[in-house]
């Protein structure tokens, strides 16, 4: 341990210059020379995204439908389970049920927007 200190001492003091100026160094002069351009590719991912012709109505047309039945079915059980008079339920339920068509409808067409663009990534390989 001593003698690496003394060692490491004595490159010091020999040669101050590039103590106090590391740029002058070979390997610094080196790499400021150097021009690093990168490597070739062996393996190149291209991404490409492709649209459908899928047109968003048989999005909006499912939503519709399980929307509507979601909720004609939930409302029309919690008005025939909680009604305690002869109080027709059949009109509340076909206006909550068209409210529900229309809600699937429009998360239904927003659903099938976002699915639409399909991702597809293609790699290749150079050897």
């Amino acid at each position: 341990m001593l003698t690496t200190l003394v060692l490491s001492a004595a490159l010091v003091t020999a040669q101050p210059g590039l103590a106090s100026h590391p740029s002058d160094a070979p390997i610094a002069r080196h790499l400021e020379q150097t021009v690093f351009e990168p490597a070739p590719a062996a393996f190149a991912l291209r991404y490409t995204q492709t649209g459908s012709r899928d047109p968003l109505k048989n999005g909006a047309a499912v939503g519709a439908v399980v929307g509507g039945a979601i909720t004609g079915l939930g409302i029309g059980w919690l008005c025939h389970a909680f009604s305690d008079s002869d109080f027709p339920c059949w009109q509340p339920v076909r206006l909550w049920t068209a409210l529900g068509a229309g809600a699937g409808a429009l998360v239904g067409a927003g659903v099938d927007a976002l699915v639409q663009r399909r991702i597809s990534v293609r790699g290749t390989v150079a050897f």
